[in-house]
């Protein structure tokens, strides 16, 4: 994949996401391309993309952060750790979702998909992909930090 067409497919992915993350009220968001350490306990979830190009869009955010955005979206706490889980992977599945359908209207032929979700949830988690072109934005607010980051194979 050459830089031009990786720099549009991180572009989509970036404005799917902040306008998905606009929606929920006070998070007060500023970004930058600046990666630091999240706090200890994290959420990663990854959504695959396959079809002409392959790679994944990886978000990861704090506990706290997680846990506003689930009490945002469904006007209550989550009841458990499991519950907040299957909604933050469905959260970054919608978020890469907006980003394919822009892709495949820009690049027709593409026939970009998703895979299903992964979600992971610890302590000092640090998830890695290698031999994959990536870039990420870190994202703050009040309540925490939230890391996207979007990898393609192909360079």
């Amino acid at each position: 994949m050459d830089q031009t067409k990786f720099k549009a497919f991180c572009e989509c992915f970036y404005e799917a996401f902040e306008k998905m993350i606009a929606t929920i009220p006070g998070l007060g968001m500023s970004s930058d391309h600046a990666v630091e350490e999240p706090e200890s306990k994290t959420f990663s979830a990854i959504v695959g993309v396959v079809g002409l190009n392959k790679g994944r869009v990886h978000l990861e955010m704090t506990e706290s952060l997680g846990r506003r955005i689930y009490r945002c979206s469904n006007g209550e706490e989550a009841e458990n750790e499991m519950d907040l889980c299957f909604y933050l992977a469905e959260f970054a599945n919608v978020v890469a979702g907006k980003g394919i359908t822009v892709l495949n209207n820009i690049y027709k032929g593409s026939n970009l998909r998703l895979t299903p979700p992964a979600i992971f949830a610890g302590e000092d988690l640090n998830i890695a992909t290698l031999q994959v072109l990536a870039a990420s934005k870190l994202y703050h607010t009040q309540y925490g930090a939230i890391k996207i980051e979007i990898g393609f194979e192909g360079l």
